[in-house]
């Protein structure tokens, strides 16, 4: 019967995040990234040997994940561009990636409610929008499906000890890593994995990783040597920059209605800036908090799954990323919070009286942040409908972003409206006159050139 219960939930959750996602079906195409990933990728068609080569020896801006182009090669073989069927995959491979949130939940010892529960939170969560709906966040949801998939190979391996789940593991960790390098924590992950398992520590779990980091640091290596640069430090400025963006995905995470594609960092970057001051009081709590119930496996798993995962994209300047922060760094990162929120929202359920007024106002709360989290998911795919609402979205809460006013204009030649264009384009030549490009683009506006960046 236990059997049933956890089949037909699990079937629950992979339904009910694909019903949530119909929306983006209507989506399409983008001009940012999802030309230069998928549209106008001279090697992904036609889909052949040699292609094949250049996939797994080239890189695409900048970010080095053959098996994501390799998705697209395949699916432009077999159904052509089509932004209906682009969108479908990424549905199904959120959906999942919720499923084995689930079954990563179970075997790590939590209760049927709990998790699912805390698959249902993963799966309807807003800042996890951007990574579906848009086609390039392909990356995000492949390598994360990998990535639960060596996670739960690991805990079956433990609980097991059969030999084969470890070889499963190291595998799916190496297709994990094929679709975007930030599969690098992936070992860091698994050491605080032991952690929660209670292992008692010794050399032979840190022999067991090594595996993991000889194919993660050469390989999300490419990535950072194509990317490396002189940090530009300064004190206290990196240091409150670091903080913010620590702090940002949390606040974010727990109150997450107002989500921008394209987020900017507060100005100026001072003790002056009431966002900075928060950001180093909310950092303090955080860390007391944590420090407070270190004890906790739970709560403990929860803040170093995080800090794992983010880590690596904490930020100390600001002076080359176009994306300080972005609600896709959150996709994974947050598994270990919906875990802790699963578990503490059940374990409060259950400690009230069955037909207490507590309990049904608990009930009441519950399903109404539910609710709340499902509007905002299905709002937030309209902000990925096109080209043109995407950059107004973006320009809505910071009219003088030139990338959007760029982009925005070459999404209105392609439609034809060239007076939409010219408008966007003079004012783009105000806020940053020095920019070529946009003088560019005004004068030729029969040939649009479409502004792409890195997206990270």
């Amino acid at each position: 019967m236990k059997y049933q219960r956890t089949i037909l939930m699990f079937i629950f959750l992979v339904t009910t995040t694909v019903l949530i996602y119909w929306p983006s079906l209507f989506n399409g195409y983008l001009n940012w990234d999802d030309t230069t990933h998928y549209l106008e990728n001279p090697y992904l068609h036609p889909l052949n040997f040699h292609n094949f080569l250049n996939i797994f020896s080239t890189d695409v801006n900048q970010t080095y994940i053959p098996l994501t182009e390799l998705s697209f090669a395949i699916e432009n073989f077999i159904f052509g561009y089509n932004p209906l069927v682009s969108h479908l995959i990424n549905i199904f491979l959120h959906a999942g990636v919720t499923g084995l949130v689930f079954l990563c939940a179970l075997a790590m010892g939590f209760t049927l409610p709990a998790a699912g529960l805390a698959s249902l939170l993963f799966g309807i969560h807003p800042m996890h929008v951007e990574s579906v709906t848009w086609v390039t966040g392909r990356k995000d949801v492949l390598y994360a499906f990998f990535y639960l998939f060596s996670l739960l190979w690991y805990l079956r391996w433990f609980h097991t000890g059969k030999q084969y789940y470890y070889t499963f593991s190291l595998l799916s960790g190496i297709l994990s890593i094929l679709a975007k390098p930030m599969a690098l924590s992936l070992p860091l992950v698994l050491l605080v994995c032991d952690l929660y398992l209670k292992r008692k520590w010794s050399w032979r779990i840190l022999w067991e990783k090594l595996p993991y980091f000889f194919y993660t640091i050469p390989i999300a290596g490419m990535t950072y040597f194509l990317n490396s640069r002189v940090v530009d430090f300064q004190w206290p400025q990196s240091v409150m920059t670091w903080f913010w963006c620590f702090i940002f995905y949390l606040r974010k995470f727990l109150f997450p209605g107002e989500l921008n594609p394209l987020y900017s960092l507060p100005q100026p970057v001072a003790w002056t800036n009431v966002e900075y001051t928060i950001a180093m009081l909310l950092m303090i709590i955080a860390v007391g908090v944590w420090w407070k119930n270190r004890t906790n496996k739970i709560f403990n798993f929860a803040f170093l799954f995080y800090f794992g995962s983010i880590f690596f994209l904490l930020r100390l300047d600001n002076t080359a990323d176009v994306h300080i922060v972005a609600d896709r760094f959150m996709y994974l990162a947050s598994f270990g919070i919906c875990l802790l929120a699963a578990d503490t929202a059940i374990k409060v359920y259950n400690r009230t009286a069955v037909k207490s007024l507590s309990r049904k106002m608990a009930f009441m709360l519950g399903g109404s942040i539910i609710a709340m989290l499902i509007l905002l998911t299905v709002r937030q795919q309209f902000t990925w409908r096109d080209s043109v609402t995407l950059w107004s979205v973006v320009l809505n809460k910071n009219p003088a972003s030139f990338l959007a006013l760029t982009n925005r204009a070459n999404a209105h030649l392609q439609r034809k409206n060239s007076d939409l264009a010219i408008a966007d384009l003079e004012y783009s030549l105000r806020v940053n006159p020095t920019q070529a490009l946009a003088f560019y683009n005004l004068v030729t506006t029969e040939k649009p050139s479409t502004l792409l960046v890195d997206d990270g």
